[in-house]
């Protein structure tokens, strides 16, 4: 029996034992658990931005009325080293965000 023979045989078993696996959506629809349940992450890191942004708005104000009734200028650079790592926090999410979309829509 030649290679080409031999390869035949088993690739008929090999396509009984792993079918085609269906898309997403059918597996989704048929009630299996596909991936990580990217919906709920996703609305998680959405409640993440909104409570960051209402964090850096009152640590901000306090800030600035801080340094408004004091005169001390360090308080000004302190709202800006603020706003600077809230951005940074504020990018991260959003590109966090960005990723786990990426990976919902290759079905992970």
């Amino acid at each position: 029996m030649k290679l080409k023979d031999i390869l035949k045989l088993n690739e008929a078993p090999m396509r009984r034992a792993f079918p085609r696996m269906r898309s997403r959506a059918e597996m989704e629809k048929a009630g299996v658990n596909v991936g990580i349940d990217t919906k709920y992450f996703l609305g998680q890191v959405e409640e993440l931005l909104t409570g960051i942004e209402d964090f850096h708005q009152e640590l901000g104000t306090a800030v600035k009325q801080k340094g408004d009734s004091t005169g001390n200028y360090q308080y000004n650079a302190m709202e800006k080293q603020v706003g600077r790592y809230m951005s940074s926090v504020e990018k991260s999410l959003n590109d966090l965000q960005k990723y786990l979309e990426r990976q919902k829509r290759k079905g992970l």
